[in-house]
């Protein structure tokens, strides 16, 4: 039902049409993937939720083999990641070993004021954040998030895809709300030149 509503005529409106869906290989996040050309699959830094991530790309691997055989894993979001720490440290080596595996050619992992870190191509990428007082955090990751894959579509490099994304998710934060602080292109261009946010 919902790739039958996402018909040719409204994608064709559109670049890219993101869908969120609630944790858990449940029926909605069932439908979306069948419906879907990638997926990008999010997990925390725990050995715990690392090991989840297999459990999704078995669950993907038969949605691919039942239902839909163009569906790829785009890559993987790590969140709430530490570093220096002997959990992480593990789990960065976990999820090389993870990433090499099953050929994903971008591991992302988001840590919020400390900056971001991309695995691509057996090399981490490191790119601090931007300095930036918030007014209202709430939305900063889907903004990092959003600014990433938009980045990642456009063949940005992966210094500059973490920048740009470290980009959107420091905007959002400068304006109270969720939605209301995602910023238009030129605003995060604007901003990336400047190193300053304007009063949006």
């Amino acid at each position: 039902r919902l790739r039958r509503a996402l018909s040719q005529e409204i994608c064709q409106q559109y670049d890219f049409i993101l869908i969120d869906t609630p944790p858990g290989l449940g029926y909605i996040a069932t439908n979306v993937l069948i419906a879907s050309d990638e997926v990008i699959i999010p997990s925390q830094a725990e050995m715990f939720s690392i090991f989840g991530v297999q459990k999704v790309t078995d669950w993907i691997r038969e949605i691919k083999e039942y239902s839909n055989s163009a569906l790829k894993i785009a890559g993987v979001l790590i969140t709430r990641y530490k570093a220096g720490t002997i959990v992480n440290d593990e789990c960065r080596t976990a999820l090389e070993a993870f990433a090499k595996q099953h050929g994903i050619g971008q591991l992302v992992i988001k840590d919020g004021a400390n900056g971001a870190k991309l695995y691509s191509e057996n090399k981490w990428h490191e790119k601090e954040a931007f300095k930036i007082t918030p007014i209202d955090t709430v939305g900063a990751g889907d903004g990092f998030d959003a600014g990433y894959i938009y980045a990642a579509l456009h063949n940005y490099s992966p210094i500059e895809s973490l920048t740009f994304a470290n980009a959107v998710g420091a905007l959002v934060t400068t304006v109270k709300g969720d939605n209301e602080g995602l910023p238009e292109l030129q605003e995060v261009l604007d901003f990336m030149n400047n190193k300053k946010a304007i009063e949006r």
